[in-house]
C-alpha cells in the first residue's frame, strides 16, 4: 500500500537542499568542462571504402549523445558536394521539424540506413579477396597486423580458425613461420 503523507520543509531545509543541487550541477558542469576533448572527426565524401573507419569514428565521437542530436551531428560530417541532394533528400523524408526529432527508433536504425547507403554491399567478399592476396613483404609486423586485423573484421572472420591461421602463415615471410 501506498504511503501519502506529505512532508513540509523548513525553509532552512529548502535553502539547504537548494544549495545542495546547485552546488552538484557546478561540479556536474566543472566534470564535463574538464573532460578530454575529442579530436573533431573527418569529414565524410561517400566513399563506401572510407566508411566502416568513418563509422566506428563517430560512433565513438557522439556515443554520449541522444539520439536526435546525435543523428544532427554526424550529418554534419557528411559533406560531399555529390552527396548534398541526397543530404536534403534524407533530411526531407527523416526530420520531424515540428518537434525537432528524427523518425528513427533508435541510433542504430540511423546507422542501419546509412549503411544501406554508403557499405559496399560486397564488402565481406571484397575482404576475404584481400585476405587471400595479402602479403606481408617488407613493411612492419604492425602494419601488416594492422591490415589483417581489418581485413578480418570487414569479412566477419575471427583469428583463430583453421583456414585464417593458414592464410595468415602463407602472407608472412617464409623465415617467419618456420
Amino acid at each position: 500500500m501506498a504511503d501519502n503523507r506529505t512532508v513540509s520543509l523548513s525553509d532552512d531545509a529548502k535553502t539547504w537542499i537548494s544549495g545542495l543541487f546547485a552546488t552538484q550541477r557546478r561540479q556536474n558542469a566543472q566534470i564535463r568542462a574538464s573532460a578530454p576533448k575529442l579530436a573533431e572527426p573527418e569529414v565524410f565524401d561517400g566513399s563506401s571504402d572510407a566508411f566502416p573507419a568513418w563509422k566506428h569514428l563517430l560512433q565513438v565521437y557522439v556515443g554520449s549523445m541522444g539520439k536526435d542530436d546525435a543523428i544532427r551531428v554526424i550529418l554534419s560530417y557528411i559533406k560531399s558536394p555529390r552527396l548534398m541532394m541526397w543530404k536534403q533528400r534524407f533530411i526531407k523524408d527523416h526530420y520531424r521539424s515540428n518537434d525537432g526529432t528524427w523518425d528513427f527508433a533508435n541510433l542504430a536504425a540511423f546507422w542501419t540506413n546509412l549503411e544501406d547507403k554508403f557499405q559496399s554491399p560486397n564488402m565481406a567478399d571484397e575482404a576475404l579477396i584481400a585476405i587471400e592476396h595479402i602479403r606481408m613483404g617488407s613493411r612492419s609486423a604492425m602494419d601488416f597486423f594492422d591490415e589483417w586485423e581489418d581485413l578480418l573484421s570487414r569479412a566477419g572472420e575471427t583469428t583463430d580458425t583453421p583456414s585464417n591461421l593458414l592464410r595468415l602463415k602463407a602472407a608472412l615471410p617464409y623465415a617467419m613461420v618456420q
